[in-house]
């Protein structure tokens, strides 16, 4: 019997999204007010947006693992939502699905 082996080539395309606003004032567990502007840097494996990479407070975090991504709202407002793991930090990236603007809702050192 003989096995075949295949490779399969992943092409992720890698787009930069938009800063965070500061017009909505974010906590995070702690009660303390997120106003920093992040960029988030975002490919996607086909049809799946994937987060990779942001800047938070003139630092770069790698993105180790998203652990969990789900649809939040606020009011009016839609949000696509990222739970990621930079190996430090754990973090909640929201996505405004309307004005396509990245907002920090938490980070926690771990």
């Amino acid at each position: 019997m003989k096995i075949k082996k295949t490779h399969v080539l992943i092409e992720i395309e890698i787009l930069t999204f938009g800063f965070i606003s500061d017009r909505n004032e974010l906590r995070n567990m702690d009660g303390e007010i997120l106003n920093e502007t992040i960029g988030v840097e975002a490919g996607f494996w086909g049809k799946k947006m994937v987060p990779l990479r942001f800047v938070w407070n003139g630092k770069r975090y790698e993105i180790k693992r998203v652990t969990m991504n789900f649809e939040r709202s606020d009011g009016e407002k839609k949000y696509r939502c990222f739970a990621v793991d930079t190996g430090g930090m754990i973090a909640e990236l929201r996505l405004d699905k309307e004005e396509l603007v990245w907002k920090l809702g938490f980070a926690e050192a771990v």
